[in-house]
């Protein structure tokens, strides 16, 4: 029995392996026939692509600018400042241009709120501009500014805004102004805004307003309970105008809120 296993295995071990047969002609044209195209299909699409890429009849020659931006040549400037940083050149490839990059940059200028930008072949750009509404003027160092609840910005003409003015700025302390904005705010949305000629910002823990009949309010601290506030003073200037009842200042810093009004009425404040 050892005997027959021990052939048997020799058997085994001897028997030859199978070889495999080499590709044959047909197989080598069937790849071929099958790579060739696909090579034909990659290097078309890179050829193409270099060739719209480095074209010069592609290159962005005009700049559109729309929108209420006051100063469009502004725009342009940019534009061509951005061009020059990032491709060397005042016409790039349009289609190099990188739409949401030149978006970016237009939208860190101080003024600029919103852009839009769209391509028209083959050498156009449309770039339509939102512009910032100011909330507020700003008094700092001789100069009038503007600003909004994000940015503070300098404003081409003041003139045509009828805007209060946020005073006590010794320095552009961010913080604070962004208070001060967010009072403009609420008061825009309650109708007050229109009554207000100074916000005063000089005292951070007692924010003062001045209204157009130069009745001062001290707002106090701002907090969560600012808007609540601000509706108890709407009831209380809505009924002193009904009542023609001059007030010289109103104090809602506390929790009961003071009202001192002119001589000829009352001479002490009076608590309600």
């Amino acid at each position: 029995m050892k005997r027959k296993g021990s052939q048997r295995l020799l058997r085994i071990r001897n028997k030859p392996l199978k070889r495999t047969r080499p590709l044959g002609f047909r197989t080598i044209i069937r790849l071929l026939l099958i790579f060739i195209p696909v090579f034909l299909v990659f290097w078309g699409i890179h050829h193409l692509f270099e060739v719209v890429t480095t074209s010069e009849s592609l290159v962005i020659k005009n700049v559109v600018v729309l929108g209420d931006y006051p100063n469009r040549d502004e725009i342009k400037r940019e534009v061509e400042g951005y061009c020059l940083k990032k491709f060397k050149s005042t016409q790039p490839n349009i289609f190099k241009f990188n739409i949401e990059d030149l978006r970016r940059h237009l939208g860190s200028l101080p003024k600029v709120e919103e852009v839009k930008i769209r391509k028209q072949f083959p050498e156009t750009i449309f770039i339509e501009i939102k512009t910032r509404i100011p909330i507020a003027f700003i008094l700092y160092q001789g100069s009038i500014l503007g600003c909004d609840k994000e940015r503070i910005f300098k404003l081409e003409a003041p003139s045509k805004y009828n805007l209060p003015f946020i005073t006590g700025v010794t320095e552009i302390e961010k913080e604070r102004i962004r208070q001060a904005t967010k009072i403009a705010f609420e008061m825009k949305e309650m109708d007050l805004l229109s009554l207000v000629s100074e916000i005063n910002i000089k005292d951070p823990k007692n924010f003062s307003v001045y209204t157009l009949n130069n009745t001062k309010i001290y707002l106090g601290v701002i907090n969560y309970d600012l808007r609540e506030r601000l509706a108890k003073l709407k009831e209380i200037l809505d009924y002193t105008e009904r009542a023609s009842l001059p007030i010289k200042y109103i104090n809602l810093g506390f929790e009961r809120i003071v009202i001192k009004p002119r001589g000829g009425f009352r001479d002490s404040p009076e608590e309600i």
